[in-house]
């Protein structure tokens, strides 16, 4: 669904997931997991100082060379509302140096 490579770097790079390019902060914590799929709510702090919540999900799947984690889907991120000033990202050293 996110194929070939530039679809995906146009996904990527539209408002739903650019919060997550070079983002500055991120809390995750899980919602739910068991032998086969898991859950985690992952909050970002972006580049412009907003912050930006999105729900990732997994599921185990049998590949070479085992048994691992895929990501089969990620919610496009939604602003909480909150939001840094720069001024206040330079003093906890989360301003981007140039």
């Amino acid at each position: 669904m996110t194929g070939p490579l530039s679809r995906f770097i146009r996904m990527v790079n539209g408002p739903g997931y650019r919060p997550l390019v070079g983002h500055r902060f991120r809390e995750v914590r899980e919602i739910r997991r068991d032998e086969d799929n898991a859950a985690y709510a992952v909050r970002v702090l972006a580049e412009d100082g907003g912050f930006y919540n999105f729900i990732w999900q997994l599921a185990r799947v049998d590949l070479e060379p085992g048994r691992s984690w895929m990501t089969t889907q990620v919610a496009p991120g939604q602003r909480t509302g909150e939001q840094l000033s720069m001024e206040t990202l330079d003093q906890a050293g989360l301003a981007r140096l140039e």
